[in-house]
């Protein structure tokens, strides 16, 4: 009887160990999410820039040159209202692991972007999943611009 409780003693102990883990994987790969991401979307230069702020993410979104998404929002799930390409819409943010998960609401329609970098921390996924209506799912690569020093 007491060996089976040391057997589940241990596996407590490992699921604990495993969970905390993979909590603190999350958190360093949330913060990667940090920065400005440079691509080419639909043949255009974008530009995703996205600053986490504790419980919140300043996003900012420009292609050709031309702000079109510049709006902070909590990343508990709350709905924020904001313009899109001049349009009002709703954004919901929050975490998926590692995933930053984007829910978009502009009047009948709604999409979701998922964020998520690579291991490196130097690529930027960006995946486009239109729901209402139902579209065709797409995915941006962005690099990591590097910051420059500051010349003295």
């Amino acid at each position: 009887m007491q060996g089976k409780w040391i057997r589940q003693g241990l596996w407590l102990s490992a699921a604990i160990l495993c969970c905390g883990t993979a909590m603190a994987d999350d958190a360093a790969s949330r913060a990667k999410i940090a920065g400005v991401w440079e691509g080419e979307n639909n043949g255009f230069p974008s530009r995703w820039t996205l600053e986490n702020k504790g419980d919140s993410v300043h996003l900012v979104y420009q292609e050709k040159n031309e702000k079109l998404i510049d709006f902070e929002c909590s990343t508990l799930g709350k709905e924020c209202s904001t313009k899109v390409d001049g349009k009002g819409a709703k954004m919901t943010l929050y975490y998926n692991g590692p995933l930053l998960v984007v829910m978009e609401s502009k009047g009948a329609e709604v999409a979701t972007r998922r964020f998520g970098v690579d291991a490196s921390g130097d690529q930027l996924s960006v995946d486009w999943m239109p729901l209402v209506p139902s579209g065709k799912d797409s995915t941006v690569q962005y690099k990591r611009v590097k910051e420059q020093a500051s010349a003295r």
